[in-house]
């Protein structure tokens, strides 16, 4: 599991909410520390913390956890998506061209 990622995406979620390590700590029934050694990637986080972190900043568990999931579907996904973007660019070139052809007539 990667710690420091998982610490940074909560960090980076609480901040984006406004929401001190104190709010949350209390929020979770845990101390303030503890809240910022799972930032700092110090601590090692329960499941039981890491469920009630997710429904208190209201983010899924895949989110935080993004950076340890083994998901191969989801390279095979971009690639995918990129080959469709370079598709889509090519057909626009090609519209443009004609779109101009067909005024000159």
């Amino acid at each position: 599991m990667n710690y420091i990622k998982l610490g940074w995406r909560i960090r980076e979620t609480r901040s984006r909410q406004k929401v001190s390590q104190t709010e949350v700590a209390r929020e979770l029934n845990f101390s303030q520390q503890h809240v910022g050694n799972v930032e700092k990637g110090y601590a090692h986080p329960s499941v039981d913390f890491l469920v009630e972190i997710s429904n208190t900043l209201n983010v899924s568990l895949d989110y935080l956890l993004q950076d340890s999931l083994h998901r191969p579907y989801i390279a095979a996904k971009q690639e995918i998506l990129s080959n469709i973007q370079i598709f889509l660019a090519k057909q626009k070139m090609e519209i443009t061209e004609l779109q101009k052809m067909l005024e000159d007539l």
